[in-house]
């Protein structure tokens, strides 16, 4: 090997070095710009709602309208996701904005709020494409036995299917929907419902639904609902009382309620006053008495008048002294 050809190999050698430590430092740069840049999210102008269900129940569990919109985007959604929502001004704040993951679960989710004439827009960041909000609308209108209600959905965002479903309260006579909803059926809950499907709804077009009914009362639906468990009852459900756990507090509860009925008896026992010995008064003889006692010794005993000996019943003579017995007259 001559000298030509080893300064071409150290030459070859450092300009392969130099190129690992620029790659690198290149690949440096970018984790930086990576972890210091800002996160990408959705723009409110790609957000598009896949499906939106309204539920509109008056007269629920409140003297007003609950409504309750579950808002599903599209699966292209950029996560996390910038959101403006608008509910009536009336309504001041939901009762309730939570974003649902995969397994059901619904989480609470921080917004804001601010004025906009008639409405007020909730301004809110989601990492579902899932979202449910709910609110109290106090616009519910009572005039005698008549109630009137108005909604009305208007978003910045196009919805390519609308669902609604309207809950009929109560000790309703007569209830009418516009736009018309059929014939309303019996839910799971003993409620009637009314339902309807449309299709595409523009970005801030307004879709509204009127109600109008008869209700004598002001009966809640809520309240003659049957109570029932969220999730199924088992024997591992946090506060359910089994057989084995019932029998130690039973035990225990007998054992008391022994020692208490044993007090007492003592006690009860204890307060009684000894009974008395029955003492048969002694019985003053009379003279009848006394002669018919001398007679029946009379009777049994004969004795000589005339030396005392003790004679038998039936001799003449008495056996020591020969004198004739003298019988009593």
């Amino acid at each position: 090997m001559n000298a030509k050809s080893f300064s071409s190999k150290t030459v070859t050698h450092k300009k392969a070095s130099n190129l690992q430590r620029g790659v690198f430092l290149i690949g440096i740069i970018f984790t930086l710009l990576f972890m210091v840049a800002p996160r990408v999210q959705g723009r409110a102008e790609d957000i598009v709602i896949e499906h939106l269900q309204v539920d509109i129940w008056p007269e629920y569990d409140r003297p007003s309208v609950l409504v309750i919109c579950n808002i599903t985007l599209t699966e292209d959604t950029v996560l996390p996701a910038k959101l403006s929502l608008k509910i009536p001004a009336e309504v001041i704040s939901p009762s309730r904005l939570a974003m649902v993951n995969q397994d059901g679960i619904y989480t609470n989710v921080d917004y804001t709020t601010q004025e906009q004439k008639d409405w007020i827009i909730i301004d809110f960041e989601t990492n579902s494409t899932k979202i449910q909000l709910e609110y109290y609308d106090q616009r519910l209108t009572f005039s005698g036995y008549t109630r009137t209600y108005r909604y009305d959905w208007q978003n910045p965002y196009p919805v390519k299917m609308l669902s609604v479903r309207v809950q009929e309260p109560v000790n309703t006579k007569k209830m009418s929907i516009n736009p018309d909803m059929g014939i309303g059926q019996v839910g799971d809950d003993g409620l009637v419902y009314y339902a309807s499907l449309s299709g595409e709804i523009p970005a801030n077009k307004t879709y509204t639904v009127v109600l109008k009914y008869e209700k004598s009362d002001y009966t809640l639906s809520s309240g003659l609902l049957p109570v029932s468990p969220v999730e199924p009852i088992t024997i591992r459900t946090e506060g359910r009382t089994t057989i084995t756990r019932v029998i130690p507090w039973a035990m225990a509860l007998l054992g008391i309620l022994m020692i208490i009925s044993g007090g007492f008896w003592y006690w009860y026992v204890g307060r009684k006053e000894p009974a008395q010995e029955l003492v048969t008064p002694p019985i003053e003889p009379t003279l009848h008495s006394l002669r018919q006692a001398e007679q029946l010794i009379n009777q049994t005993f004969l004795y000589c008048a005339y030396c005392g000996k003790s004679i038998q019943k039936g001799d003449k003579f008495c056996r020591e002294c020969g004198k004739l017995i003298q019988k009593e007259k």
